[in-house]
């Protein structure tokens, strides 16, 4: 048999207990085809983070205390415009949980928080330690629990100051609950950037939603979106492989110091956010959910965006539902448009900007890895092919996010050519327009 690596045989008969997380049923069947036995270590237990002890049955909270060694805290609200009546409890009442069961566990090693590298995102640097924050966590639980909806929001604009959105709020103010408790639990802070789909493993390109620079990507690659708000800026996107192969090396190394400090770790890429786009809207794995044909427009000010908006989206989008209508297809490409218009716009602070990231501490977790370990659990985002990594992007769009037939690619490539043609279409009618209106006023 051969020799365990260092962090696994720190892992060797240790229990993990891991919040917020399902396993999809593809992954199981990825999984199963690797290790038959593997799943049976597996045990899911019920709960919900918003309730004391989270809910648990009193056997699995009594397991939970004397059995784990290993917590990773994943469990949180990801919804950037989620009401503070319903994020405070998910990200910070459910932190705050986290810590007191943590207190109780008998043979805790290392806890692992999953924050986000934008949670100080107003910061010029955005370096390696926590932040003071503008509210303590007992207020904003108080304010949830004793005002009505209405009324918290109201005054939720006034909370967040320049804050962007709830979000980065409770993110903030759960790493300062982190921080308070570091003397009494062995813990560190992961903070990831824009968590995209896989890069290797347990299969290339897998995803489960829409967040983000996920999201962005696919309002391209369906046509959604033409129009879109764009500096020249680096794109921090992470594929979320290496993000988990990040915290199992970020728990090791949390168990082995000992030391009583908060130890966080800035997790970020950078290549520019046009490369990303780009790769999308040419990518040969072309979506048959597409209701225009993939493309995009650069516009930096809000009134050239709103008359982009109005000739490249509205008005052909709502040609092609009075088209379609006629023909009796329902395919709703002008409400479809609206909704792409309003995701760009709930995530735009985070591609609107460059982000100087301060990560001293994920180089010299990488220095800490043999070769070994450094093959089994690699985080280390210069080995990412980049051209490689964008199109397994893309086929993840078409096989496993929309779950489009690989086979019918001829078919759906049919279709852009009609898609295409309308875009050229679009320019034809405007050209004629334009030529009517100067003639009728005498310029030609």
């Amino acid at each position: 048999m051969e020799e365990l690596t260092k962090i696994q045989k720190f892992y060797h008969g240790k229990t993990v207990f891991i919040t917020g997380y399902r396993i999809p049923r593809k992954l199981f069947a990825t999984i199963k085809s690797h290790n038959t036995k593997v799943l049976d270590k597996v045990v899911f237990m019920n709960g919900d983070i918003t309730l004391s002890n989270f809910g648990l049955s009193p056997e699995d909270y009594n397991r939970i205390i004397e059995q784990t060694n290993i917590v990773y805290h994943s469990a949180a609200s990801v919804k950037f415009v989620l009401p503070l009546h319903e994020i405070v409890p998910l990200n910070i009442v459910g932190t705050k949980t986290m810590i007191g069961i943590a207190k109780k566990m008998n043979n805790l090693q290392a806890l692992i928080h999953v924050s986000t590298a934008y949670a100080f995102f107003d910061r010029n640097i955005i370096d390696e330690t926590v932040q003071t924050v503008m509210y303590k966590p007992e207020f904003l639980i108080d304010l949830t629990n004793n005002m009505t909806k209405e009324k918290l929001d109201q005054i939720t604009p006034a909370l967040l100051g320049t804050l962007p959105n709830t979000y980065i709020l409770t993110k903030q103010v759960a790493e300062q609950i982190l921080y308070e408790a570091h003397e009494n639990i062995p813990v560190a802070i992961y903070r990831p950037a824009a968590i995209m789909p896989t890069y290797r493993e347990p299969l290339p390109g897998w995803m489960n939603n829409y967040y983000a620079g996920i999201g962005i990507g696919v309002v391209l690659a369906t046509g959604a979106s033409k129009v879109i708000h764009l500096n020249n800026v680096r794109s921090d996107i992470l594929p979320v492989d290496m993000a988990v192969n990040c915290m199992i090396a970020a728990a090791w190394d949390t168990a082995v110091r000992r030391e009583k400090q908060v130890k966080i770790f800035n997790h970020s890429t950078a290549i520019y956010f046009y490369q990303y786009l780009d790769a999308v809207v040419n990518s040969n794995y072309q979506l048959e959910s597409a209701i225009r044909y993939p493309g995009y427009i650069v516009a930096i000010s809000s009134w050239k965006y709103n008359i982009c908006a109005l000739f490249i989206e509205t008005i052909p989008n709502a040609l092609v539902d009075m088209v379609c209508g006629v023909l009796g297809k329902n395919v709703n490409c002008s409400v479809k448009c609206k909704r792409g218009a309003k995701l760009l716009n709930i995530i735009k602070y985070f591609y609107e900007k460059n982000f100087n990231f301060q990560t001293k501490n994920i180089p010299a977790l990488w220095q800490q890895l043999d070769s070994k370990d450094r093959e089994l659990f690699n985080f280390d985002s210069n080995s990412i092919n980049w051209n490689e990594y964008l199109q397994i992007i893309c086929c993840g769009f078409k096989k496993i996010l929309f779950k489009e037939d690989m086979n019918k690619l001829d078919k759906v490539r049919n279709k852009h050519k009609l898609l295409h043609l309308y875009e050229y279409l679009i320019i034809i009618l405007y050209g004629a327009v334009l030529l009517t209106v100067l003639y009728m006023i005498n310029i030609i």
